[in-house]
């Protein structure tokens, strides 16, 4: 990359746009994954709890009852605050319930791990699936924004002809040799409309030739 490139203001701010983006999108990602994955671990564990309750010996019914009720109320309760993660796609405010929440969500888990078979390790999560679908977001919002400038691009340049209309206008008013740069900067202005003009204007001189 040469030094007029790195410098150039348009690309520099170009690619902080781009990484704030990328950065934004890749948190709800990896917040969704978990989400994700975290809810299929707790699907996991309750099968695996009903499936032992089936295998389990007469004896020990009672025992395996209560770990299922207090297991199984766990897990609601845990499934409940993934829910409400995985929905809010912001980042939680700085307040004093976000640090109260979290510790409530990791006690649960411990708790979880205890009456029950659910491991707790670190995600998985494929760093090289996440790039593709952020670069993909990315993308869609480059275009968005590139389209959104060339609009205001040719409103702008419609505003300048516009004015310069009227400059030419006021000056033609009072100096008639304006007159000739005032037409030819309507029709640039106004191209469609003074095509039909054109058009009619012809048509009836036409017409007026042919009665005469």
């Amino acid at each position: 990359m040469s030094t007029n490139e790195s410098n150039d203001p348009k690309r520099l701010d170009n690619l902080r746009q781009k990484a704030e983006f990328l950065r934004r999108e890749k948190r709800k990602i990896i917040k969704a994954r978990k989400a994700e994955l975290e809810i299929k671990r707790l699907e996991q564990e309750i099968n695996d709890l009903r499936d032992e309750r089936i295998h389990n010996e007469q004896d020990g019914l009672d025992e395996f009852k209560k770990r299922l009720i207090s297991g199984s109320r766990i897990a609601s309760s845990v499934l409940a605050k993934i829910k409400k993660i995985k929905n809010d796609s912001n980042p939680l405010p700085s307040s004093s319930r976000a640090p109260k929440d979290s510790l409530m969500v990791e006690d649960d888990v411990k708790s979880a791990v205890k009456y029950g078979r659910w491991t707790v390790e670190d995600d998985a999560i494929s760093k090289k699936s996440i790039s593709a679908e952020l670069e993909h977001k990315w993308q869609i919002e480059k275009d968005k924004q590139e389209k959104v400038s060339k609009e205001k691009a040719v409103k702008d340049k419609k505003d300048s002809e516009a004015g310069l209309l009227g400059c030419l206008g006021i000056l033609a008013w009072f100096f008639p040799i304006f007159w000739p740069f005032l037409i030819i900067q309507l029709c640039k202005t106004y191209p469609i409309t003074c095509s039909i003009c054109l058009g009619l204007a012809t048509l009836l001189i036409v017409v007026s030739l042919s009665m005469n």
